[in-house]
């Protein structure tokens, strides 16, 4: 007699892709020519040109779309209510259901992590230094960057200014 596995469809559900089954998402997609995924992206990420590398099988050119205008894309992956932005805009949404870009990027950014692809490389030390006031999203992104492409120091802090 064969056994009956409880499976807990909540996690089931939300558990992250796969290479499989990322890859069979990826398929899913229409390759628009105008891609309206893109459009809908307020943070640039561009989710056609990532998802047509993921279905491509290219996973470097996919970490660098998404690197290449969000710095910070493993956590927009994460918080981003895609669901209301580029996932609603998708053009699979009048056949079936849209694309999952938001799994498909966490996919793309895990993938980056787990096979230490190295995306972002730091420039030439030129001796500067630049200071950003405040730990939000701006100050976070503008860190790496400036050491990425600049090859400055940075240096983040967070105050209170005080008026007297």
């Amino acid at each position: 007699m064969s056994k009956v596995k409880k499976v807990n469809y909540i996690e089931q559900a939300e558990a992250d892709f796969d290479l499989r089954l990322a890859m069979e998402e990826a398929t899913r997609c229409l390759l628009c020519e105008d891609a309206p995924c893109s459009k809908g992206c307020p943070a640039g990420t561009n989710p056609a040109k990532f998802i047509r590398s993921i279905r491509f099988k290219n996973f470097k050119g996919a970490a660098e779309t998404i690197r290449e205008n969000n710095i910070l894309g493993g956590s927009c992956a994460l918080v981003c209510p895609y669901g209301n932005l580029c996932e609603e805009a998708c053009s699979r949404c009048g056949i079936d259901k849209p694309i999952q870009i938001g799994k498909l990027q966490k996919f793309a950014i895990d993938h980056e992590k787990n096979t230490d692809m190295t995306i972002l490389k730091s420039g030439k030390r030129i001796g500067k230094k630049v200071a950003c006031i405040g730990a939000g999203p701006a100050s976070l992104a503008a860190s790496p960057i400036n050491v990425v492409f600049s090859g400055t120091s940075v240096i983040t802090t967070a105050f209170a200014p005080t008026f007297a």
